[in-house]
């Protein structure tokens, strides 16, 4: 509700108005700058009202009823413009009681607290709110409580803990305890940017509290807490270790914290000694104050302790206590505190990026969270990056907070081929494994059904990359049929890189591994996985890291498929071909078209560089025919190595690989071939790796561009025109020669590598609502791009509970081979609802009279899902029952605080009584004096007469001169009390005498 105005009148440029119209402006002026009830609103107390500074020298006014002695606060916030508030209270008569500026001199503040303002008697009072200057504008809100007659207040019990939240500025909230000197009252913030206040107003046997923002502007969630003085109170901040001294103070060896939980949060805690001889004893007490769990080291011995997975039984404040496990011990220990299920300041934990980070103090973890389906299998890997002593452990919890893996090794561990049993958030703890080392780590952790950050393996490239260091790990994927044999080979080409490659199926399971060293332990330059015969068609993920997830160091990996080759040359018969080895691991590729009993030579001779040649022959099925190396059988040195008469066993495509002995040196060389039979020639074909394409664009030329060098056809697999799903692909072609005399036919293959088609869903932020509103299209209105379907959680016609929400949707394309399923959300606000107030105003009534449940008889209701409901809760009136109002018009308020408190506000209202005066009671009228003719009534003296009230009898008509005789005239009573009590007229006999003449 926001305040009706006053104005000052100021008038200018009147010299030329007529003297009528000026008096007239002065008298309405005067009139209007004057105090009065009639434009002001009424102050609810213990409820936060806003209201509108709209122009320069603006005032606006609330009134309230109070009772001799009480005790109020005012708070004013500035929420929009540049008003610097200012607050006057005055009485009913307009004289000032109290009045304060904003901020400190010259009194520029934002915000204003006047507190502690006595009022000395029963009376309506009104409170003035304005800009400092009376030159600013803006908008603000403020917030009125008696301290000692609290309105809406919340009972605080002895040990006992609430969460409260302030969501508007210059909002308190009111709490009543009952004194005790052995008890204070303790406030954290919990979320938000609230920086808690708080004020404890202390009475006879109780305190009223008002809990506040620091600087009456931010919001946010706190606990507040009323315990024993002399044990420290501290409240858990989750995910941040905290340092502790105990036994220095008089604290009884022992230190209370309090925290909030929510029914089934499982919380981990973590306390370790830092000094002295402590031992930690952990005790934590459910909000009802009954023991929940305890523990401590075996027969009291260690300085470092856990409670794990503590799953919570119900939602509120919980109490944990940590002391000496003999009570007698003193030292410095560390506390950490972390919800596996919903934890606390987290990071994202990236699929297929190293993160950096360090442990600062003993019992930390670093807590970090990431999004998976049910199926999904996992690796991570943990290394430390320091010699500190730090021992890595991590911990896998599952959305439910329950522990799904854990592991520690020093100075590295790893995790691998995890398979996640559900959707949701997981969460991952790393620390030091016994709690009490500091030191650097890495992370690392891929999906290896479905990597991130994959880069595709390219075939028959010699692709050169490094690891950074500690846990640092690369991530490949290609595509490969069924029977296809593959190698793959690593090798350092700079730093202490042992190199590591893991090679995973494509429902994530580990299909082969190898390691430099192998089995031995790790050590050397060189790794290989060769040969690996696919199992079955899909994609492929490759991992490559150090052996000991600590060194770095540069590396050149090389793979090619032997039965089925990428981007090969053919061989040519009786011609010397010259090429290249240029990198370390390349091995340059060979195809010819054989014939059984074929009878084949193949010379290779280094032309220039350090090159020790190497030849390796594979058959159709991709198995190794025949090799040779310069130097065989002995060790790899010489320019020159032979393949000399190798007879070929079966019809088909022979791959030849070319490579250095040792996969270390380069150079150029030359080839020679020669073939005895029906050796007909292999066409030479070109054709570049195609750039990548989406999946909802199809083969065309422009991906199937293979040329050859003689006259033929082209048949691709797969063809023109064809979707490929997402991921890494082969395509290949098969030449027939126009010639088929002369040339065989030849097949090439190239990669190609298919992003998914986007899905995209649109869902602007839905306006908030008010609890009882059921979900609608209102809220649930995504759109996509595509035709598809929407499933909302919740659903349309759930009632949410007042707080923060979030909504979610999937989208499931109706090509879903072609588009992905899209997960969106959008966060939804449920505002409180605030009851509707009937109260009807109620009837006038006379002084004296009591107020009684005719007059404070209020009723609350709200509307949920549709259905017209009555609010329960507390009414409490101001003034309260029984109260006796003055004469006049008085204002009845009224604070309801709903039992359901979680999704209705208090409500505030108020309503205007008109207390009518009393006529007093005449138990006898006076008796009248007899007077003469010619002689006023004036004359005559009234004697006697007796009323209920103090007050006195005159004539109504003092004036008046009766006849001779007995006349009846009016008498009035007069209250001494005029405010309270009207008159009364009555009539009394009055004797008058005849007049005697006077003779002169």
């Amino acid at each position: 509700m926001k305040a009706r105005s006053r104005f000052w009148c100021v008038p200018a440029a009147v010299g030329a108005m007529k003297t009528f119209a000026l008096h007239l402006l002065i008298l309405s002026c005067i009139l209007m700058s004057l105090p009065s009830r009639s434009f002001a609103d009424p102050l609810a107390l213990g409820a936060t009202m806003s209201g509108t500074i709209s122009w320069p020298g603006q005032i606006n006014s609330y009134t309230f009823t109070a009772v001799a002695g009480q005790v109020m606060n005012f708070t004013v916030a500035t929420t929009n413009g540049s008003l610097m508030p200012q607050v006057k209270l005055r009485n009913s008569h307009g004289a000032l009681i109290a009045e304060k500026w904003s901020g400190t001199p010259p009194y520029t503040g934002s915000f204003l607290r006047m507190n502690d303002v006595l009022l000395s008697k029963a009376d309506t009072y009104t409170l003035e709110v304005s800009d400092n200057s009376s030159k600013n504008t803006g908008d603000y809100n403020i917030y009125a409580q008696s301290t000692n007659y609290p309105v809406g207040a919340v009972n605080l019990s002895l040990d006992a803990g609430l969460i409260g939240t302030i969501s508007l500025p210059a909002q308190n909230n009111t709490y009543v305890v009952n004194n005790n000197a052995n008890y204070s009252v303790y406030v954290a913030a919990q979320s938000g940017s609230l920086n808690p206040t708080y004020l404890v107003d202390m009475l006879a046997g109780t305190s009223t509290v008002l809990v506040s923002d620091n600087n009456c502007i931010n919001t946010g969630s706190y606990i507040v807490w009323f315990g024993d003085s002399k044990a420290r109170h501290k409240f858990i901040d989750f995910g941040v270790p905290t340092s502790f001294r105990i036994g220095f103070e008089a604290d009884n060896f022992k230190h209370n914290f309090f925290f909030a939980g929510n029914a089934n949060d499982v919380v981990d805690f973590t306390a370790v000694t830092t000094l002295l001889s402590f031992v930690p004893k952990i005790e934590i007490y459910n909000p009802d104050g009954t023991l929940l769990t305890e523990a401590s080291p075996p027969s009291c011995s260690g300085g470092s302790l856990e409670i794990d997975e503590l799953k919570l039984p119900t939602t509120g404040v919980f109490k944990m206590v940590v002391s000496d496990c003999e009570g007698t011990n003193s030292g410095h220990y560390n506390l950490y505190a972390q919800r596996t299920n919903n934890p606390a300041r987290t990071s994202m934990l990236p699929l297929g990026q190293t993160q950096s980070y360090t442990i600062g103090s003993p019992a930390e973890s670093r807590t970090y969270v990431f999004q998976a389906r049910s199926g999904d299998v996992f690796d991570f890997t943990l290394a430390a990056t320091g010699s500190s002593g730090f021992v890595p452990r991590l911990r896998l919890y599952n959305p439910d907070g329950t522990l799904l893996r854990s592991a520690s090794s020093s100075p590295s561990v790893e995790i691998n081929s995890v398979s996640l049993p559900q959707d949701g958030a997981y969460t991952v703890l790393v620390g030091d494994y016994s709690n009490q080392n500091n030191g650097g780590f890495k992370i690392f952790a891929q999906r290896t059904n479905n990597p991130s950050n994959a880069d595709m393996l390219v075939f028959n490239h010699a692709l050169s990359d490094s690891i950074a260091g500690a846990a640092d790990t690369r991530t490949y994927a290609f595509a490969a049929n069924t029977g296809d044999v593959i190698g793959f080979n690593v090798g350092t080409t700079s730093g202490s890189l042992v190199p590591e490659v893991r090679l995973y199926n494509p429902d994530g399971s580990l299909n082969t591994t190898n390691y430099a060293g192998a089995p031995v332990d790790c050590d050397g330059p060189a790794a290989q996985l060769d040969p690996v015969t696919i199992p079955l068609d899909g994609r492929y993920t490759l991992l490559l890291s150090d052996c000991s997830d600590r060194n770095k160091g540069g590396y050149a990996l090389y793979a090619q498929s032997t039965n089925d080759p990428v981007r090969t040359a053919p061989v040519r018969w009786g011609q010397l071909q010259s090429a290249a080895i240029k990198s370390e691991r390349q091995s340059a590729t060979f195809v010819f078209g054989g014939k059984t009993n074929n009878v084949v030579t193949f010379s290779m001779a280094t032309t220039s560089g350090g090159l020790v040649p190497k030849i390796r022959l594979y058959n159709p099925d991709g198995t190794l025919q025949g090799s040779n190396y310069a130097g065989a059988p002995m060790g790899c040195g010489g320019a020159a190595a032979q393949l000399d008469s190798i007879t070929l066993p079966h019809d088909g495509d022979y791959t030849l690989l070319l490579s250095d002995c040792s996969g270390t040196n380069t150079g150029n060389y030359s080839l020679w071939s020669q073939c005895s039979g029906d050796c007909p020639a292999m066409p030479a074909i070109s054709w570049p790796s195609p750039a990548a394409i989406t999946n909802i664009t199809p083969l065309i030329s422009i991906q199937l561009d293979a040329v050859a060098n003689v006259p033929g056809t082209f048949a691709y697999s797969p063809s023109e025109g064809t979707f490929l799903p997402p991921g890494p692909h082969k395509l290949s072609t098969v030449f027939t020669p126009a010639n088929t005399t002369k040339y065989a036919a030849a097949r090439y293959v190239v990669q190609l590598w298919v992003n998914m088609g986007k899905s995209e869903v649109t869902w602007q932020t839905p306006a908030p609502i008010t609890y009882g509103t059921a979900l609608s299209a209102a809220q649930l209105d995504a759109t996509a791009n595509l035709p598809g379907a929407f499933a909302y959680s919740p659903q349309a016609g759930t009632m949410l509970s007042a707080g923060n929400h979030e909504l979610s949707v999937t989208f499931t394309p109706a090509d879903t081979v072609n588009y992905a399923v899209v997960t969106k959300a959008v966060p939804l606000t449920v505002n409180k609802a605030v009851p509707t107030v009937n109260w009807p105003t109620p009837a006038p009534i006379t002084y004296g009279t009591l107020l009684s449940a005719a007059q404070l008889n209020a009723a609350f209701s709200w509307t949920v899902n549709g259905q017209a409901v009555t609010v329960q809760g507390q009414a409490t009136y101001n003034p309260p029952l029984k109260a006796l109002l003055p004469a006049g018009k008085n204002t009845l308020t009224v604070a309801f605080t709903p039992t359901d408190a979680a999704n209705y506000k208090g409500v505030n209202a108020g309503r205007t009584i008109t207390v009518n005066k009393t006529t007093p009671g005449i138990t006898t009228w006076p008796t009248a004096g007899a007077i003469t003719y010619g002689k006023s009534l004036a004359s005559s003296t009234l004697s006697g007469g007796t009323a209920s009230v103090p007050g006195a009898f005159a004539f109504t008509h003092p004036a008046t001169i009766p006849h001779v005789g007995t006349n009846l005239q009016s008498v009035t009573f007069t209250p001494s009390d005029t405010a309270q009590y009207g008159t009364a007229t009555g009539s009394v006999s009055v004797t008058v005498k005849k007049a005697t003449p006077s003779v002169k």
